[in-house]
């Protein structure tokens, strides 16, 4: 887990040369302390200073960690079997902390936007993530490929929630919206994907091959959803939340199973 406190490091190349017998390079010691862990340390202010909002101290605001806590598990376990190079060990664990952290602050802050109109509801709860993004890719060695990924979750968000309002407005049930969700997560997922592997394409002069592009849009829709459902479950479930979250999409009538 790119999580640590203090330590020190020392690596070494080395190598069969086969005719010349074997080498090694001379020692690199490398040292690190707190301070290296400042990106990961950023984001978790404004959730914390949210919880301490009148509004959200008690149990029921709390049970946000639940979601959190859940999305911290599927990370350690991921970094720990998937094979990573530590640089991409390191963007993925921030991109997925920072943006689990930004829902979590913009659920916190959804009561006090309540009583705004619905354009200011959105731009507040896109301030609010953008925001912790902003935090945790402060020292980032990777900071515009940081903010372009979390930026394209966040969009899909957006366009996946009107998605789901617009066709839950009438007739809405909550099973009936999960499915228009995981319908709208598929669809702009995999656009958004494509429009980033075209851009980088260009960038590049080099069209990737076909499967390739196809398994990367569904990899983009499948982090999404991944990222969003222990949240979703929450906010179907909690009485508290279910509240705050059909209120912030104008549909806090239609709270039925």
């Amino acid at each position: 887990m790119p999580f640590y406190v203090s330590g020190k490091l020392t690596i070494r190349a080395s190598g069969d040369l086969e005719a010349q017998g074997p080498w090694e390079a001379r020692p690199v010691h490398y040292s690190w302390s707190l301070g290296n862990n400042l990106p990961a340390l950023y984001m978790w202010i404004p959730l914390v200073c949210l919880l301490l909002l009148p509004e959200n101290r008690n149990k029921q605001a709390w049970f946000i960690s639940v979601p959190l806590g859940v999305l911290f598990l599927a990370l350690y376990l991921i970094l720990n079997t998937l094979p990573m190079d530590s640089a991409g060990e390191d963007l993925f664990f921030l991109i997925v902390l920072a943006y689990g952290i930004g829902l979590a602050s913009a659920a916190l802050v959804s009561e006090r936007l309540l009583a705004k109109p619905g354009g200011l509801r959105i731009f507040g709860s896109a301030l609010v993530l953008c925001g912790v993004i902003g935090l945790s890719a402060v020292d980032s060695s990777q900071f515009m490929g940081h903010i372009m990924m979390c930026t394209i979750l966040g969009v899909i968000t957006l366009f996946t929630l009107l998605f789901a309002r617009s066709l839950c407005k009438r007739g809405f049930r909550i099973r009936r919206f999960f499915g228009c969700f995981v319908l709208g997560t598929l669809i702009f997922g995999a656009m958004f994907a494509l429009m980033w592997m075209m851009l980088m394409s260009a960038l590049m002069g080099d069209f990737p091959p076909v499967l390739l592009l196809l398994g990367f849009m569904l990899i983009m829709s499948g982090m999404h959803l991944g990222l969003l459902i222990p949240f979703l479950l929450l906010m179907f479930n909690n009485a508290f939340w279910r509240t705050r979250f059909f209120g912030m999409l104008s549909l806090s009538r239609a709270l039925k199973p």
